[in-house]
């Protein structure tokens, strides 16, 4: 492969090269009904409350996109949170015209960015598998749970050995999803071992837009040993990712509870969806349909490894070496390329980015990646 310069460029170069510019890429795209929203209100920063959005006809959510929760099938939304909060817009527009109906906006942001998004008014309302901490409690309010009794549990390859008690993660490498609560807890624990005298675990949080089945998916294909994961998402992907060993006996926090998120200011909107809650959330007819939909019998469950082919391997060595050569985090580069193919050079998507990074001819065209050709 050359470059506008005209000098042979290594595959690995290339990867290494072009994740700088997907990693500073930004933005995100508003969906409703299907389609991309143009209003520019939507885009807009706005705090205002449930009387307001009812005037602006939409209420926006902020989503952090997965395989469960949120995801494209074909050309449809699916997923837990699509269908939950298409129950709550029906709520919001019982009694009402047709001509005055709410719509649910989704406004997808990396998890990290959920409640950011939510203080400065970027969306009304923050879903995405968020478990309650006080930490998290600054400028929003959390809900009532839709779902309680969490236990985040490790999850390792099968090849790993040795591993008896929460004591035998002291000096291993775990690596997780960034601002995620399994970083607060495991932090904790691996504090404690220092203080006991024990070497501390290594805490590797990655990848911004990655969610925890992404990081499953790692484990799985044999990339990283060890993750923390909510024990009913672990025990839900391993039924399709063989080399899964969900450890229910090795729990990092119990007992948690998961909820949505609005601003501290709007008390009519946080009472409307406590009052939603309150009817549908898990242990009800319809928390427990959809509950089991995505997460105990759902169709869209499926073996990742069927599209791990054997350059995979050798692609994940090329990543490993030109990293390293260049002073770059290959585990970040590996989640990244991950999360745009899962390693597949092969894949094409409908807007024509191309390849493991899923890049456009247009990027690579840019001056400061300059591949003229990235099919090969």
């Amino acid at each position: 492969m050359k470059s506008q310069l005209g000098r042979v460029v290594p595959f690995g170069v290339l990867i290494v090269g072009i994740v700088l510019v997907l990693l500073a890429a930004g933005g995100s795209v508003a969906w409703g009904q299907d389609q991309e929203i143009a209003n520019p209100l939507v885009r807009a920063p706005w705090t205002g409350d449930l009387d307001g959005i009812l005037d602006r006809g939409f209420v926006r959510v902020l989503v952090s996109p997965s395989r469960t929760n949120f995801f494209f099938d074909r050309e449809d939304l699916r997923g837990f949170d699509v269908e939950w909060m298409d129950a709550f817009e029906k709520q919001l527009n019982a009694g009402r015209k047709r001509s005055k109906r709410i719509r649910v906006v989704w406004v997808p942001k990396p998890f990290g960015a959920l409640l950011p998004a939510l203080k400065a008014g970027l969306g009304d309302i923050a879903i995405g598998g968020m478990t309650v901490l006080p930490s998290r409690e600054q400028g929003i309010v959390f809900s009532d749970p839709y779902m309680t009794g969490v236990d985040e549990v490790i999850v390792h390859h099968r090849r790993v050995e040795g591993l008896k008690s929460l004591d035998d993660l002291a000096g291993r490498t775990i690596t997780l999803r960034t601002h995620s609560s399994y970083e607060v807890h495991l932090k904790e624990i691996s504090e404690a071992f220092t203080g006991r005298g024990l070497k501390p675990s290594v805490i590797r949080a990655i990848g911004t837009r990655l969610a925890t089945e992404d990081i499953l998916e790692m484990v799985n294909a044999g990339i990283v040993d060890l993750t923390v994961a909510d024990r009913y998402l672990a025990e839900s992907w391993a039924q399709v990712m063989p080399n899964l060993v969900v450890r229910t006996d090795l729990e990092i926090s119990a007992g948690g509870a998961l909820a949505v998120a609005v601003r501290i200011g709007n008390p009519q909107l946080l009472e409307s969806l406590n009052r939603f809650i309150r009817a549908n959330k898990k242990g009800t007819l319809l928390g427990n349909m959809l509950f089991t939909r995505y997460f105990t019998q759902s169709r869209w469950l499926r073996d990742p490894s069927a599209d791990l082919q054997g350059a995979t391997r050798h692609v994940f060595e090329l990543i490993r070496t030109y990293a390293a050569r260049y002073d770059f985090d290959w585990l970040d580069i590996v989640a990244q390329a991950f999360r745009e193919s899962r390693l597949d050079q092969s894949k094409r998507s409908r807007a024509g980015a191309v390849g493991i990074m899923q890049i456009k001819p247009s990027t690579a065209a840019d001056p400061n990646v300059g591949i003229k050709n990235i099919e090969t």
